[in-house]
């Protein structure tokens, strides 16, 4: 089966696109991580991927983005927004007209539960700074669905959505669905390889991914063009092209916060990233000093008598010397400063600040 030289342009476009958006999805992974409490990573630059930092003394992780994230989601999964329709006329037709339309938006919010929809969305926001809400007719009913960053795709080169000529959304769909759906492409769709999971985000671990793959899916691609035209890519190939009835696109881009001349938002993690590497470092010196008072080193005469393996942190030891020889004892080291402790607090109250709490 031919394949479809604009299609290939297309599926050209969409590898082009997602190889610069690769910086982007390692800050979302990078943030995804911290959520989970995953904070001894860092990106590192020359290999253009997540690593492990080098421990250095105590690590200790102690995760204030989770609160955070968690009071922002809690307070914004609230703030419905509301649906009011005007009557273009005083008449009792169209005030009729408007409130029967007011009742149908209402309906369409429990019936579709968009609140459901709408937390996603928030999550993705916080997390990511980016989502987009998908609206399309079934065949039976208008169903509205979430879309992650992660499966949006515009076109090379951008740095507004309103310049791109087309918006794409990929999914993993049944391999048997599709040829069922397509039966004049069952012959391509049968021959075409598997699609792993994370398929575009490079080469990011640290268990952001599952590590069995799902069987027999395939990545698709839904593109929405400003012409009206709508098309299903896979691969290199159409396995479906119509026309999109709608006078607007289907694709509510959405950012939490916009950047001028960036394509994509800043999420609400991104900013506290360094803060909270910052706020594990000065927590973990804290700790790791407390530990050096509470066992503290000793200096022992060689001449005392006493092993090397006699003075440990168990509580009420006994430890023999040489009366002689000189007996031994502990070195308690200085504390830390008191703007250590003070710079601790300082970085969490900054967490706050910046997060907009």
């Amino acid at each position: 089966m031919a394949k479809s030289p604009k299609a290939q342009k297309l599926k050209k476009d969409i590898d082009e696109f997602n190889q610069d958006k690769l910086g982007y999805i390692r800050v979302w992974d990078l943030s995804l991580l911290f959520l989970q409490g995953r904070q001894q990573i860092v990106y590192d630059r020359s290999s253009g991927d997540l690593r492990r930092a080098k421990a250095e003394g105590s690590s200790v992780t102690i995760n204030l983005i989770l609160n955070l994230y968690r009071h922002l989601q809690s307070r914004l999964e609230v703030a419905y927004p509301g649906t009011t329709v005007l009557p273009s006329s005083p008449s009792a037709e169209d005030v009729i007209k408007a409130k029967s339309s007011e009742a149908a938006l209402q309906y369409y919010w429990q019936q579709q539960r968009m609140a459901g929809h709408y937390s996603d969305i928030i999550g993705w926001l916080l997390s990511c700074g980016n989502a987009a809400l998908y609206t399309r007719y079934d065949g039976e009913n208008v169903v509205t669905e979430s879309v992650s960053p992660y499966n949006l795709y515009f076109e090379p080169g951008v740095t507004s959505p309103n310049e791109s000529n087309w918006i794409a959304m990929s999914k993993l769909v049944n391999r048997e669905d599709l040829m069922e759906a397509y039966p004049d492409k069952a012959e391509f769709i049968k021959k075409a390889g598997d699609t792993p999971r994370g398929a575009g985000r490079g080469r990011t671990a640290f268990g952001l991914y599952p590590t069995q793959e799902l069987k027999d899916r395939l990545e698709v691609f839904e593109v929405y063009f400003r012409n009206g035209e709508r098309k299903l890519l896979l691969n290199e190939m159409y396995l479906f092209e119509g026309k999109w009835k709608g006078k607007t696109l289907p694709v509510q881009f959405i950012r939490y916060c916009k950047v001028p001349g960036r394509l994509w938002g800043m999420g609400a993690i991104e900013p506290l990233l360094e803060i909270q590497i910052n706020y594990n470092k000065s927590r973990s010196q804290i700790i790791e000093n407390a530990e050096i008072i509470g066992n503290p080193k000793w200096l022992i005469p060689k001449t005392a008598g006493v092993g090397p393996n006699a003075i440990t942190s168990r509580k009420g030891e006994k430890v023999y010397y040489n009366p002689a020889g000189g007996a031994p004892h502990p070195v308690t080291p200085p504390s830390l400063p008191g703007f250590v402790l003070q710079n601790a607090s300082q970085l969490a109250s900054e967490m706050m600040d910046v997060s907009g709490i």
